[in-house]
């Protein structure tokens, strides 16, 4: 059976036979994620942009079903400097929170 593991596998010996370690190293930190079945999802977006559509579709295809105390919430800040400040000061620096 064709997986990703035995396409990393194959890529491992030719890197290997390439002799570039720092593609070797990244395919073997590649490997052991993939062989943990753990994997970390960032969807971002802006407001209202299906954000928690996209989070619920994965859950159903995963076979999962949301409890009705699970909540999902995020809090963003945007900082943007003032056009005339060299370094950033806290007091000074505008602040949205989304």
């Amino acid at each position: 059976m064709h997986s990703i593991k035995s396409d990393i596998d194959l890529l491992k010996v030719i890197a290997g036979n390439l002799k570039d370690k720092s593609v070797s190293d990244s395919l073997n930190e590649l490997s052991e994620k993939v062989s943990s079945n753990l994997f970390y999802l960032v969807v971002v977006g802006l407001f209202k942009r299906c954000k928690s559509s996209i989070h619920e579709n994965i859950e159903e295809a995963l076979g999962r079903i949301r409890s009705e105390q699970e909540t999902i919430d995020a809090i963003i800040k945007n900082y943007q400097m003032q056009e005339d400040e060299s370094e950033p000061d806290e007091n000074k620096l505008n602040s949205s929170a989304n």
